[in-house]
């Protein structure tokens, strides 16, 4: 006989890791006093998600989770990322064309090539952090409410990654 307490209070970690969790992007990354010169990588998400099951056995629709993933993913995917919070990275924004400067270094790009985000830095770690902030903005609060935990890894390269591990508030949900 099946404990049925036992089982809606039971913790389950669900994982999406898929091929077409994937991004192309260009970024700036700041290290100590040199800005590391734009480059890219192919960018490979994976989500786990902690929590219990709902009524359907499920911790979480994947079908909703996929749709959020790929309106981020396609926001990213091809641009090259700027960081906007960073105190001695000067960005320049124009129509056409931004200039971002970080002392004696200059860059130019075109401006509908650049996606501004609100991080401190443009690492695996900050990357993390913010598909994390944006997942959970998305989530409804039915998918919420049965979360403990999300946990975001961005691999930028075979056998480089970072992740981030972010609790679920119950009130938020």
């Amino acid at each position: 006989m099946i404990d049925k307490y036992a089982l809606e209070t039971a913790l389950f970690k669900v994982r999406l890791y898929r091929e077409d969790l994937n991004f192309s992007a260009g970024h700036i990354s700041i290290y100590g006093d040199e800005m590391e010169g734009q480059h890219g990588h192919n960018y490979q998400l994976s989500i786990e998600f902690e929590g219990t099951a709902g009524q359907e056995g499920l911790v979480i629709d994947f079908r909703t989770v996929k749709q959020i993933l790929r309106r981020i993913i396609d926001q990213l995917n091809h641009h090259t990322l700027v960081p906007t919070l960073h105190p001695r990275l000067n960005i320049e924004r124009r129509e056409q064309a931004t200039r971002i400067s970080f002392g004696e270094q200059h860059l130019e790009f075109p401006t509908d090539h650049l996606v501004f985000l609100e991080l401190p830095n443009l690492t695996s770690e900050m990357l993390a952090w913010y598909v994390f902030q944006s997942l959970t903005r998305q989530l409804p609060p039915e998918e919420l409410a049965r979360l403990h935990s999300i946990r975001v890894e961005v691999v930028e390269s075979p056998g480089q990654s970072a992740s981030y591990e972010g609790k679920i508030d119950a009130r938020r949900a």
